[in-house]
This record gives C-alpha cells, structure tokens and sequence, in this order.
C-alpha cells in the first residue's frame, strides 16, 4: 500500500468545480422528469408553487396593512366595512365532526390577496 498525498485526498472531497463539474444539458433533463415520458419545466413547477402560496393571518396583516379586526369586518356582512371582494379565507384542516371550526386553522390564497390589492390600487388611480 502507498502512502497518499493529503492534497489528493482534498481534491477527492472538494466539491466539483465548473472545470471538473460535467456540464451535460442531458444529465439535467434526466434528473428533472417525472416519468421518462414526461419532461418537467422547472419554471411551470416554480409558478404552481407561487400559485398556491397560503398566507397566515400575519402575513395578511402585514400584506394589507390591516390588523386583524378589520380583515373580518371585511369579510362579515353583518358589519359596516363589509367589502364582497375582499378574498375568502379557506380552511386547512380537513372537516371532520371532531374539529372545532371555530378555532380551525385558516389561511388566504396569495394570488387573490394580491388580485384585491391591484384592484384597490386601480380604482384609486383610475378616479
């Protein structure tokens, strides 16, 4: 057996670099398909996910600039603020008998929040 030079064992561990990396467009095409039939665009998969961000009712605050008060006084239709196009929140935990709706989890679509904000926006500067 001979002794190794601790440099090469560095080099063997290092991560790959641009010049001993394979740069292969056929490699990457592989490793990104669901079935060998069937190629995955990484850029549809990244606006899917942006399409159904849920926002929590913090980041709604912080998104609308409304606290929590006046969020669902915009969504009763027993109050004076009530607003019909303002989004629907959605529940996400599974309807059972056993969960308590009232303290059920919820959560906004991103996408219709950020629709509503631009149709605010449009009207104030459509006036």
């Amino acid at each position: 057996m001979t002794a190794q030079d601790p440099a090469d064992e560095c080099a063997a561990m290092a991560p790959p670099t641009r010049a001993t990396a394979p740069h292969c467009a056929d490699q990457l095409k592989e490793a990104i398909t669901i079935s060998p039939m069937q190629p995955v665009d990484p850029l549809h998969v990244r606006q899917l996910k942006a399409a159904i961000r849920i926002l929590r009712l913090p980041q709604l605050e912080q998104r609308t600039g409304l606290k929590h008060s006046s969020i669902y006084a915009r969504l009763s239709p027993r109050s004076k603020h009530y607003d019909p196009r303002f989004p629907r929140q959605i529940s996400l935990v599974a309807k059972t008998s056993a969960t308590c709706h009232r303290r059920a989890a919820v959560g906004w679509i991103e996408s219709e929040v950020d629709a509503y904000l631009e149709q605010l926006s449009s009207e104030r500067f459509s006036k």
